[in-house]
Parts: structure tokens; sequence; C-alpha cells
């Protein structure tokens, strides 16, 4: 199928947009434009006998060149699947989901050439590195402490550290998640079950709505090729989402180590997280500590006057440094890490059950 490349070798994320006089060339045997700037389609060889371990997936993007026109046109002769196609490009190894899903590696179309048409993109020569095929959002500049990417940043670390997706299976308590920042991450960009507890109703915005409503689109038109294409499978596990629970009450340490069916939900969970929790974050604290169970905080305002706490050495804790001090004292199997890329209070304070250390 392709001609002149391997893929060993490769990491996962890994482009090579050097590599771009890779070559390939079959029928087509799915294709589908997930919108004005993605189209995916798979190639087989032109035979009779098909088989899946020899398809060829290839991805035309906006980011690579494509114009929308262009990779429309091309989208719409690749659904007829009347002629044979030549694709040139150059490959990516996507990353998988799960720790035994085998990586898609996929083409990335700079120019492709069905029957006697020829598409192609118009900006070659500006092909970049990309570290994966998903839809990457530019950054905005903003005036400031830059931290709207906090909860992407937060949720990152969680599947980093905590045994990735596999090790959070079974869910997250979002802790004082009302805003529904991080449940949006959870439960949507990332398919793994979400219970947000604040007093607060969650209400997603106008823009998480349409991305929750595209992605369940491209889910449903991805689904024919699950079968034949090893890209469709990868995307319709990132693009899968997974709905959320609320309870609307605040969390109260002492109301759940004094009830038995309360802890014992509480231990159903593999986490207990809150990003800036305010005065939740003592509570995670203690929950998790008494109950054995995985948690992380990134702590924000100190509320000196509302809540008591004394360091070790006796001194009352009045600033953010005297609080994160506090928290390592808590246990000494307590760790900190800092969010990259997140200004402002990005300290995180974390503690992994046995299993997961």
């Amino acid at each position: 199928m392709a001609v002149g490349w391997c893929a060993d070798g490769m990491s996962p994320g890994e482009t090579l947009p050097s590599v771009n006089q890779l070559v390939a060339k079959g029928d087509v045997a799915f294709s589908v434009q997930l919108s004005p700037s993605v189209a995916i389609f798979t190639l087989r060889p032109c035979s009779r006998n098909f088989d899946s371990a020899n398809a060829c997936d290839v991805i035309l993007r906006r980011q690579d060149g494509w114009s929308s026109d262009e990779l429309s046109r091309a989208a719409s002769e690749l659904e007829k699947r009347q002629s044979e196609v030549v694709v040139r490009g150059y490959p990516e190894m996507m990353r998988a989901k799960f720790k035994d899903d085998i990586p898609a590696v996929c083409i990335h179309a700079v120019e492709i050439v069905i029957g006697n048409q020829r598409f192609r993109t118009t900006k070659q020569e500006q092909m970049k590195p990309r570290p994966c095929a998903h839809a990457i959002v530019p950054k905005r500049k903003k005036r400031g402490t830059n931290n709207g990417n906090r909860f992407a940043k937060f949720m990152q670390f969680l599947v980093d550290t905590f045994g990735g997706y596999e090790g959070l299976s079974r869910g997250i308590l979002d802790v004082a998640g009302g805003a529904g920042g991080l449940a949006f991450e959870i439960s949507v960009r990332h398919g793994i079950p979400c219970t947000v507890i604040d007093s607060r109703a969650v209400k997603f915005t106008k823009k998480q709505a349409n991305a929750i409503a595209f992605r369940e689109r491209c889910c449903k038109l991805i689904s024919p090729g699950l079968s034949i294409s090893m890209l469709a499978r990868n995307m319709h596990n990132r693009f899968q989402c997974t709905s959320f629970d609320q309870v609307q009450e605040l969390l109260d340490a002492a109301d759940v180590l004094a009830s038995k069916e309360k802890s014992e939900k509480m231990k159903t969970f593999d986490a207990i997280v809150g990003l800036h929790p305010d005065q939740a974050t003592d509570h995670i604290i203690k929950v998790g500590l008494r109950l054995s169970i995985p948690w992380a905080v990134v702590p924000c305002c100190v509320f000196p006057n509302k809540i008591v706490r004394h360091l070790k050495t006796g001194e009352r804790v009045r600033t953010y440094e005297d609080l994160c001090a506090w928290i390592l004292e808590q246990d000494e199997n307590v760790k900190e890490a800092t969010l990259d890329g997140v200004e402002g209070r990005n300290r995180v304070f974390y503690m992994l059950s046995e299993k997961k250390n």
C-alpha cells in the first residue's frame, strides 16, 4: 500500500513532514468528511481480497495546507469510490487512548490523484510537525494571568499521574466544580465518568455544548468505518463522551466519615480532585487521607478568617505559601507538582494509593 517507508521507530504522536514523498494507492474502502477542515478515508489494495491489516488510513486537514473548497471537492470525489486513488503525503503515528490499543498510523495527504483529477494543498512548504490528528485550538493572547487552559492542563496531569485512562476508569469526583470547566474536560474531552459535588448546578457554555454536539455527530459519521479503519477507531475512542452526574451539596468531610454508606460511595471513585476548590480543599484532603482514596488539589484562596489551620511550628496559616506548606504537612506521602503552562496559583498537591505508586 505505502511505498518507501516503514513506521518502525516512530513514537506515538510523532509526525514526519520531511517524509513528504510517501506514496500510497488503492481503492477507497471508507471515506467521510467530518468538518470543513477535516476528512479521513481508507485505501485498500486493488484486489478482490481485502484484509483490514493491509488498509492505509489517510487524513486531510486544513492545518496541512488544504483550503476548505479543495478539501471538500476531494472528499466529494472520494465518497464516489469510482476510481483508483493515489496519495502523496507524510506519516503520523497517533497516540492511543488506552494502553492496550495499537497506535494508528496514517498519512497526512498533501496531494491526491483520483482518476484524471488532481487535488493538492496550497502551502506545502509550511507543513510543520503536529502532536496529533484531532483539531488543535489556536492560542489567544490575553492580558493578565493566563489560566484559561487550567482545566485541560489539570486533567492531563491526572491522566498522566493516576494511571492513565485505565487507572481512572471507575470515575473522578470533582469537588466544587460547579463552573463545569473540569467536568467538561473529564467527561467530554477524555470520556471518563465524572461526578460533580457542588451546591451550584453545572451549566456548560454554548461553546462546550457545540463541542459535545460535534463529537456526537463525528462518532456517528465514523461508525461505518470502525471495522475497516484503525484511524476511525482511534478517533471514535477520542470523540466519545461520557455523561456526568451531579450532587448539589457541599462536600463535608465529617458528614462523609460519619456515614458508612457515604464512605463506601466515596471509595467507588478512582480519585477525588479539586481545582481551586476554595473552602473544600481541607475536606478533599481529609476524606482522601482517612479513606485511602487518591486525591489531588490545586489550592487557591486561603480564607484565614474563616478556616483555622496551624503549621507544625504553631503559626497560623494566613498566606498561600502557608497553605501549601500546611498541605505538605498532612502526610509524608503527599507530593507536589506544577501545572506547566498555567500562570498564577498552579501548584498541585496529590497523593496516590499504594497500587498507583
